[in-house]
């Protein structure tokens, strides 16, 4: 990976420059002044323009080259497109696309400002002025299984939670077997979980694991502390898990694979671009900085000023596991690839163009099924007004079909051989394409388009009302309150982690979430039907807030736990591309 690191657009060296000047500055002005004044949030601003990405260069250099290919008549075909970079993982290739210059420009100044910048002042806010002494907030009165449940249900660990007769059953072991040795005075106390419909919690039932106790419980016991540090525990590592574990595959390798092979073979314009443009902004810049950056996964000893940079780090693992596990699962979702233990949980997904992968959670396999049939053919009415069937008796298919066979054929070899299963005999090889163009185009607007975004909400509302801490520094002991398990910088990186990497803030003028889409199609019949997809997809994400995250809702309501807006399921809070 060190020839990729430069890729990185946070630049780390910059935000350490920052750290230390903020250190070296708070060590010039008397305690009280820092904490009881704004003086830190004016310098915490001033040193997050600092060290945000050198997009004046990045401006230069797209002016430039702007410049050149006017004077020399090139295309920007020539220049203006993405690059891409082949890793080696045992024997399978993983790609990553490299952001360009606009990519980046439209990046820096559309989401840093809004998402990255605002977070980053005022968590370094709240450190000097001791501000959000945090303690968790979990709800009481028989609801907290009920909470435990759904939020396995409804944020990524469902793709990996079992329904085995009348239990849930979710097992960690994937994703502690590749962290433990990196704990970094983190402690994992839950191995595993099992929860029944009668709401019996059982933790660490499969593990054989010596340090991990075996404890059953339920929220009906008279001593009600066993469920209590139980579920504490269970959500900590769940919220741990999604951010930095199951939620990866819908990150990377097949939007890259999608992503490379549209914007080097399709101009913007194109009606292909046109339907894929609002669902690929972003995702080059965001993919490189979620695999290369440290920002939340730095790998050197610990220093001061590392909790006051990074107030939101997500985890204690190095940067190189961190990785191999977003490699790892990847192919195994994708390839079927068992390059690592953490690729078992993904192999058994069964990646398959042709339908979405089941949950434990009905609402939800309704939801992706409703979604993936309206995608399907609003992506089919695109395609086939666009580029129309060859005529019969023509001698060869069109230049545009071909194409489109190109794309496919580039990202098919890259999925396991079964990725078509179940998909019906073409009445031609020209149908057949198309029809596997479409799935893979359907494909793409769903994970990019939408469940990334809808994840983000997930581990939001799931977790961030709770106040969980971040990480878990003691063994299991009943004896002790819950907060005695975690340091107070477990609850600022919980508290701000959320805020800067699952809340999703808007764009200035609100473009690129689904309560605004527009697709601009020059066929009126196209833009008709465009808008009518967007309303169904809008009316979809309305009835799943009803039916699922009205109640909790009205759980966090009686149990006075305070919760912002955000958590409020709308068309708005949902990005049309991989933005955050």
């Amino acid at each position: 990976m060190a020839d990729l690191i430069l890729t990185n657009i946070y630049e780390i060296e910059r935000f350490e420059a920052a750290g230390r000047t903020l250190i070296w500055l708070s060590g010039c002005f008397p305690p009280c002044l820092l904490r009881n004044t704004s003086l830190m949030r004016k310098l915490a601003y001033i040193s997050s323009i600092n060290s945000r990405p050198s997009g004046r260069d990045f401006r230069s250099d797209q002016r430039a080259n702007k410049r050149l290919a006017q004077v020399l008549d090139f295309n920007d075909a020539q220049w203006n497109i993405p690059d891409i970079s082949w890793d080696d993982r045992r024997g399978c290739r993983v790609p990553f696309v490299l952001a360009t210059n606009e990519q980046i420009v439209a990046f820096e100044t559309e989401r840093w400002p809004m998402q990255v910048a605002p977070a980053l002042v005022k968590q370094i806010d709240s450190l000097y002025r001791r501000g959000g002494r945090w303690k968790t907030l979990l709800p009481g009165n028989n609801k907290l299984s009920w909470w435990l449940r759904h939020s396995l249900l409804h944020s990524p660990a469902h793709w990996y939670t079992k329904r085995i007769g009348n239990c849930l059953q979710h097992d960690f072991s994937t994703f502690t077997r590749c962290i433990e040795c990196e704990s970094a005075n983190c402690i994992y106390n839950v191995r595993d979980l099992t929860l029944t419909d009668d709401d019996e919690l059982t933790i660490n039932s499969l593990s054989s694991a010596k340090s991990v106790p075996k404890v059953k419980s339920s929220e009906a016991d008279k001593d009600d502390r066993d469920f209590r540090h139980s579920a504490f525990l269970a959500l900590v590592l769940t919220q741990a898990a999604n951010q930095t574990s199951y939620h990866n595959w819908v990150h990377f390798y097949y939007n890259d694979l999608v992503v490379y092979q549209v914007q080097s073979h399709f101009r913007p314009g194109h009606w292909l671009r046109t339907l894929l443009d609002p669902h690929m902004r972003y995702q080059n810049c965001l993919n490189n900085s979620g695999f290369f950056s440290a920002a939340p996964n730095k790998p050197v000893f610990r220093e001061a000023w590392d909790d006051v940079i990074f107030g939101g780090m997500l985890s204690c693992w190095t940067l190189g596991t961190f990785q191999e596990n977003i490699i790892d699962k990847t192919l195994g979702y994708y390839v079927k690839e068992r390059v690592s233990h953490a690729a078992d949980e993904t192999i058994g997904l069964e990646f398959n163009l042709n339908s979405m992968p089941k949950t434990a959670s009905a609402c939800l396999d309704k939801l992706l099924e409703k979604l993936r049939a309206a995608v399907y053919a609003f992506v089919s009415e695109v395609v086939d007004r666009s580029c129309p069937l060859s005529d019969k008796g023509a001698t060869r298919p069109c230049k545009e079909y071909r194409l489109l066979a190109l794309v496919t054929e580039n990202i098919l070899k890259y999925l396991h051989k079964d990725c078509l299963a179940g998909l019906p005999e073409p009445a031609s090889e020209e149908e057949g394409i198309r029809t596997r163009f479409k799935l893979i185009v359907t494909r793409y607007i769903i994970q990019a388009g939408f469940l990334h975004g809808l994840e983000h909400y997930q581990m939001y509302f799931w977790f961030a009302p709770l106040l969980l801490p971040q990480r878990i520094r003691t063994m299991y002991d009943t004896s002790q309150d819950l907060s005695d398990y975690s340091f107070g910088i477990d609850m600022h990186n919980a508290y701000h982690g959320h805020e800067m990497f699952t809340r999703y803030y808007p764009n200035k003028d609100n473009k690129w979430n689904w309560s605004s889409l527009e697709y601009d199609f020059e066929d009126l019949d196209l833009k008709t039907s465009s808008r009518d997809f967007v309303k169904t997809v809008q009316r979809l994400i309305e009835q799943h807030d009803e039916e699922v995250y009205a109640p909790a809702r009205k759980i966090l309501e009686a149990q006075g736990i305070p919760f912002s807006s955000h958590c409020f399921l709308h068309p708005g809070v949902i990005p049309t591309s991989i933005c955050l």
